[in-house]
């Protein structure tokens, strides 16, 4: 006898492409996120060496301020390098920011892509376990007949014909 077929099958199939499309996207997800962080390590980085040639240059001025060899002139030239360093260190510790922002929001969309491929698979699972069900049943259901036509094949054989 065939097995009867399981209406759900449909449905299982589009739950089955949800959660094929939740792992893309987390992926996707995943992948923004270490590209992002790379580029706040990149934008740190940036700033870590610009900081250090601004205090290169500092105690390069301090030393030839101490020695003697610095006129007003040179003082003031260094003054309105101060003045440019301390923007741009401004500039790089915005870049720092943005990118940390950009890190924060990547790290939101993985963990929203994450949380929806949990939700996609508890319901693919859940139409997966009627299934199985289904599939329980049908076979009790089967087998329930097959003994009945048992049952009425033995007892046919018993039963008493007036001839």
């Amino acid at each position: 006898m065939a097995s009867a077929k399981y209406p759900l099958d449909p449905l299982l199939d589009v739950r089955g492409r949800g959660v094929d499309t939740a792992k893309a996207e987390l992926g996707e997800s995943v992948k923004a996120r270490g590209r992002a962080e790379h580029e706040r390590e990149r934008a740190e980085e940036r700033r870590r060496e610009a900081e250090a040639r601004a205090q290169q240059r500092r105690d390069a001025e301090r030393a030839e301020l101490e020695r003697g060899a610095l006129r007003a002139v040179d003082l003031a030239r260094g003054d309105a390098w101060e003045v440019a360093a301390s923007a741009e260190a401004q500039e790089l510790e915005g870049e720092v920011a943005r990118a940390a922002d950009v890190v924060a929001r990547a790290r939101a969309q993985e963990a929203e892509a994450l949380a929806a491929l949990a939700q996609r698979k508890a319901e693919h699972a859940v139409v997966e376990r009627d299934k199985e069900k289904f599939r329980a049943r049908a076979k009790k259901a089967v087998e329930q007949k097959e003994d009945e036509a048992g049952d009425e094949a033995f007892a046919s054989k018993w039963v008493r014909r007036d001839d």
